[in-house]
């Protein structure tokens, strides 16, 4: 995995990827090598790679969380300090590392929540193994 910016030009974009120019982002090593042989990209060091992997999110300044919170996508626009950005941030990492949890691991009010963000109607469910099968037949048709 490699962390890429755009640097020349406002945008770029084929069929299954797109970027936008001094937004990094996060691709795969082969496809880091095709947009860099284009010209118009950048390798940027990762700010884990920058920084101290082991220094936690609440001791880092505004400029560390900033370019965390790029790193991972995460919006800290409207944090208004460090304790926000902080918080904001690992809510975020934490939700996502949620997302990434398989649905047999996830508690009965994950599974719940997880239908609803997904639109799917588990309400005539009557038992857990039942909530299961209704998510995985869902997954399996989109």
């Amino acid at each position: 995995m490699k962390r890429l910016e755009l640097i020349k030009g406002l945008s770029y974009s084929t069929r299954t990827f797109s970027a936008k120019k001094a937004v990094p982002f996060d691709v795969e090593d082969d496809m880091a090598e095709k947009l860099m042989e284009t010209g118009r990209f950048e390798e940027l060091e990762s700010i884990l790679d920058a920084e101290d992997k082991d220094k936690p999110i609440e001791k880092m300044n505004k400029s560390e969380l900033e370019a965390l919170a790029a790193e991972k996508g995460i919006d800290i626009s409207a944090c208004k300090n460090n304790a926000d950005r902080a918080e904001t941030i690992k809510a975020a990492i934490a939700d996502a590392e949620d997302k990434d949890k398989p649905i047999e691991e996830m508690t009965d009010e994950e599974l719940a929540a997880y239908a609803v963000e997904n639109g799917i109607d588990v309400s005539e469910c009557t038992s857990r193994e039942e909530v299961l099968s209704t998510i995985s037949t869902a997954l399996a048709m989109q």
